[in-house]
């Protein structure tokens, strides 16, 4: 192939044009890639709202949650109290109830009663009436007596320590 001198100068005049369209291919082609990435972005932003959107749904149904719980917790806390309340003065009736009677009459019901109740009362007895309705528990029930002792001074008690409070 002969080349000649117009051939060569057109071909080096059209150089820079297939260079241009070379470039422009290139850049036609970045900003394709940055038009996708783009809408992926975009995308994810909206994927990412609407997480954001349903994770505060949820911080707000926990937060009312929270405050029932809070509610509940506080009427639990009231009527606990009102519960103790009670107790003390049904605690204190039961007291004057037993000091009424014969210590006898007391002790055998007593010893049908439950130990920690039993002890809450014998503390609210005064020392004199409750060593003599230890003495008469004794004489019923001895175990029953040993676990009263056990709860009230919190140790084991033998026959021994039990005569001895009983005088």
């Amino acid at each position: 192939m002969k080349f000649t001198i117009t051939t060569l100068f057109a071909l080096i005049l059209l150089m820079p044009v297939f260079a241009n369209a070379q470039s422009l291919v290139d850049l036609q082609a970045a900003t394709n890639k940055i038009r996708q990435k783009e809408q992926e972005l975009n995308t994810r932003e909206q994927e990412l709202n609407a997480r954001e959107q349903r994770l505060n749904v949820l911080e707000q149904d926990l937060i009312a949650r929270e405050d029932r719980l809070k509610a509940l917790r506080a009427e639990i806390d009231t009527r606990l109290v009102d519960l103790n309340n009670a107790q003390a003065g049904d605690l204190d009736s039961l007291t004057q109830l037993y000091l009424s009677t014969s210590p006898k009459q007391s002790a055998a019901v007593f010893v049908k009663m439950d130990v920690a109740k039993v002890a809450s009362l014998i503390r609210k007895i005064p020392a004199k009436e409750a060593g003599r309705l230890m003495n008469e528990m004794i004489k019923l029930d001895v175990d029953f007596t040993a676990k009263l002792t056990d709860e009230l001074y919190g140790k084991t008690t033998t026959l021994e320590d039990i005569n001895k409070a009983a005088k």
